[in-house]
């Protein structure tokens, strides 16, 4: 059985197999920036970084949450999108630390940022004991380069059946926390 033809960017495309849109794009050697998706876990769209429009919604949709289907226009090369990832970006980068931009340049994060000459904030990391944690024997923790995507919540939830992290708060006072005082106090099995 034949696969969806769909219109990326105004060009038609046949893909073999159904699947997202995120997925369709990569097939097809798009790429665009998701960075709250991994293959071994369901889409969540947090993170907003693959946002595409697709005609006859209404507004622009998750490439990574919205399935493909036949006869699908899909545009992903938008000034509005554009703007949205940039402005998205600069968000998260606000107060990241910009030594571990350069000091891990092949990090999907960094890639975005460097490519759109984004600079972290905080132009030297300082240690600071709200949001390092370096209790566990095996993980340690550095919460200042935490975007809120919520992967390591997610993946551990997940793919480990635990459940250690949690998202406490909302808004500009989101949290990602272990169940415990400290990663080593919690119910992490390492």
């Amino acid at each position: 059985m034949a696969g969806p033809h769909i219109f990326i960017n105004r060009k038609p495309y046949a893909l073999p197999d159904e699947g997202s849109v995120l997925e369709a794009l990569r097939a097809v050697g798009i790429h665009l920036p998701a960075l709250c998706h991994d293959d071994r876990i369901a889409p969540s769209g947090a993170c907003r970084l693959c946002l595409v429009h697709v005609k006859g919604s209404a507004k622009p949709v998750t490439a990574c949450t919205t399935p493909i289907g036949d006869g699908m226009e899909i545009e992903t090369d938008t000034p509005d999108l554009d703007e949205t990832r940039r402005s998205l970006l600069e968000m998260f980068a606000r107060h990241y630390p910009a030594d571990a931009i350069r000091r891990f340049p092949d990090k999907a994060f960094h890639q975005e940022l460097r490519a759109r000459q984004i600079a972290g904030e905080a132009p030297v990391r300082i240690p600071n004991p709200d949001l390092d944690d370096r209790s566990h024997p095996y993980i340690a923790v550095d919460m200042a380069r935490c975007i809120d995507c919520y992967r390591c919540v997610r993946i551990c939830a997940e793919l480990q059946g635990q459940f250690v992290w949690h998202v406490r708060r909302r808004g500009l006072e989101t949290r990602i926390e272990p169940d415990g005082p400290t990663l080593r106090d919690s119910s992490c099995v390492g």
